[in-house]
């Protein structure tokens, strides 16, 4: 690739490729956008960065107030750090150490589901549930309660919850939080629950104590039709964990947002504070990114644009639906997702297969194993949509022949 702009990426040979999967999900307002490029440019002129400790600047200021003010009503405060998987590390640090100075030391357990994917990091790996990723580092990682994950049919959907509650009934008061991320997995393939499913997970966390961690890394930020995902659920979580879209895909810089509840318990001394920072933490060129990605949200109606589109993927998805070898599609907002086979099968070869014949043809969607996938810039035009739709149904009919 030589450049990118919207959702289109630019090869060296002059080829052009439309861009499915928002580049690993991150480029939720397309590549370039000149909100966020203007923000930046201006940001660079006064001051790239400087370290948050002891010290403060407007753009990491003005940036909390914003994310506070737009978040489920309660997450009043920001900490700041560099990517998805070290927003996932703040929260599960913040939450055990919350539950240990509150006098809940017993409270060193984090439940997670199966299929779950928070980070490459230790801690982020701990809670994660990916075996192709993570059962390498099984000796490294401390204890998860893993239950069964909740994606799927509403077979699924309350099974999962059942194994749950079973979990936070035998072992609550070990339990410091519960990890979920809301209303989509997105590694496992794509995998969706409905807003129920966290209201329920809110209430079952708050009969034992436990505290509610949402990772909102992919989710947020317009993916799931609301900015964030936990609107939908009605549900404020204890700590939210944002990344990607929070920048609009310029630079890696992540928030975790925490309840005035779990802010309070880190006051009083100098030994409760909470030790966890990284040079680049609320770093201005960052923020500045985030400021420029907000603005897009607030003043060009990008998720106005974003349900449209998603409803344009609704009827993309219900022709590919029909395709031989396609056992099941699914959508929630714009995200879109074909599976071939009955099951996620992560080292499953067809999307590759899939892959290559779209990159022919002219678009980049990269698989997760037999499960094709889009996620493309929130602003994509209805034309390119569409054009990528018609490349994905020309690739699933070549791979499966």
């Amino acid at each position: 690739m030589t450049s990118a702009a919207g959702a289109t990426l630019t090869l060296a040979d002059g080829r052009t490729l439309i861009d499915g999967v928002g580049s690993w999900w991150v480029s939720a307002l397309g590549h370039n956008h000149p909100r966020v490029v203007e923000a930046l440019e201006a940001q660079l002129r006064t001051m790239a960065h400087v370290a948050l400790a002891g010290l403060t600047h407007e753009p990491a200021a003005r940036l909390a107030a914003r994310l506070a003010a737009l978040a489920p009503p309660g997450l009043t405060r920001v900490f700041y750090s560099d990517n998805g998987s070290t927003a996932v590390e703040v929260a599960i640090r913040a939450a055990f150490q919350w539950q240990q100075q509150r006098g809940d030391v017993r409270r060193r357990v984090f439940v997670s589901f199966e299929g779950a994917y928070h980070g490459d990091t230790i801690g982020a790996v701990s809670v994660g549930g990916i075996d192709e990723f993570h059962a390498r580092f099984g000796p490294l990682l401390f204890e998860t309660a893993r239950v069964r994950g909740p994606g799927g049919n509403a077979q699924h959907w309350e099974a999962s919850l059942a194994a749950l509650s079973d979990v936070l009934q035998r072992r609550g008061d070990e339990i410091a939080a519960v990890v979920i991320e809301p209303l989509v997995q997105g590694a496992a393939g794509m995998l969706m629950h409905p807003p129920e499913l966290v209201r329920r997970v809110r209430e079952l966390c708050d009969s034992v104590g436990a505290l509610l961690i949402a990772d909102e890394v992919f989710v947020g930020f317009g993916r799931t039709g609301t900015l964030f995902a936990c609107e939908q659920a009605g549900v404020t979580p204890d700590l939210m964990c944002l990344s990607k879209g929070l920048t609009g895909g310029a630079l890696p810089f992540a928030a975790t947002l925490a309840t005035e509840a779990v802010y309070d318990g880190f006051r009083g001394a100098r030994d409760r504070m909470f030790y966890y920072g990284h040079s680049y933490c609320g770093n201005p060129l960052g923020c500045a990114a985030a400021h420029g990605a907000l603005d897009a949200f607030e003043q060009d109606d990008v998720l106005g644009a974003a349900q449209a589109r998603a409803a344009e993927l609704e009827s993309g998805l219900a022709v590919l639906a029909t395709l031989p070898g396609v056992s099941s599609v699914r959508r929630t907002g714009l995200i879109g997702a074909v599976q071939l086979g009955h099951e996620s099968r992560y080292g499953d070869d067809v999307g590759w297969r899939v892959y290559q014949a779209a990159l022919r043809s002219g678009a980049y969607l990269r698989p997760l194993g037999n499960v094709v996938y889009f996620v493309p810039a929130l602003t994509i035009p209805a034309a390119t949509l569409g054009t990528l739709l018609e490349i994905a149904e020309g690739a699933i009919r070549e791979a499966v022949g």
